[in-house]
């Protein structure tokens, strides 16, 4: 019996090449280079050299970049898991996010792949002299402020203030002028609003790189 069962999986093995399917050219993420490629339920998730993972829910047609809030964006082995997906970078550091806040973010209307969720990134670098990169979602065009706060509310810095269109979009703050210390970035858009810490450290001789271990 076990023999028959063996002979019966060559065989199906053999048929295969020989069946109608074809391979099919579709599209890569970004027009950039793919190092990996998972497969979760009917969606694909894309691990790029530079750009990050990207999602596509229609095979290939379309992408939308899900890798937010990476240190690095080159992706080496993407690996899902039954509710995580986890991404090896480029330094070595392995990533974990939920599957169902990258797979449910997207749909397709009218043949173009939308956003559902709001959400605020971790600015990359962190801790950061004097320059780091905000991103952050949006499901639709939305009138969004994006502000710098100290840790005692007062405001140092107006990032945004108008309407952006649905996407993730990222702002940078150059924070030549503004002394060491934490931070608070506070997003809003429509009802939605969310507050991340950040450390600007402007190192002297005299600094303790060390302190940025008690910012998050």
């Amino acid at each position: 019996m076990r023999t028959q069962s063996i002979c019966l999986a060559v065989a199906i093995v053999v048929i295969c090449p020989f069946a109608s399917a074809q391979w099919v050219n579709t599209t890569v993420p970004y027009q950039g280079s793919v190092y990996a490629i998972a497969v979760s339920g009917t969606n694909l998730i894309a691990g790029t050299l530079d750009k990050g993972v990207f999602l596509s829910t229609n095979d290939g047609v379309r992408w939308t970049s899900v890798g937010l809030a990476l240190t690095y964006n080159g992706v080496s082995s993407l690996v899902p898991s039954a509710s995580n997906l986890f991404a090896v970078t480029s330094d070595d550091t392995v990533w974990r996010r939920p599957l169902s806040d990258m797979i449910t973010s997207v749909h397709e209307v009218s043949g173009i792949e939308v956003l559902k969720t709001l959400s605020l990134a971790q600015n990359y670098p962190n801790p950061f002299n004097p320059t780091t990169t905000i991103s952050f979602t949006l499901s639709s065009k939305s009138f969004v402020s994006l502000k710098e706060f100290d840790l005692l509310g007062r405001e140092v810095a107006t990032l945004v203030n108008e309407p952006k269109p649905a996407g993730t979009p990222a702002q940078e703050w150059n924070a030549v002028n503004v002394s060491s210390g934490i931070y608070l970035y506070r997003l809003q858009a429509g009802t939605f609003a969310e507050t991340k810490k950040l450390l600007l450290l402007k190192v002297t001789r005299n600094s303790f790189v060390g302190a940025h271990h008690d910012v998050l």
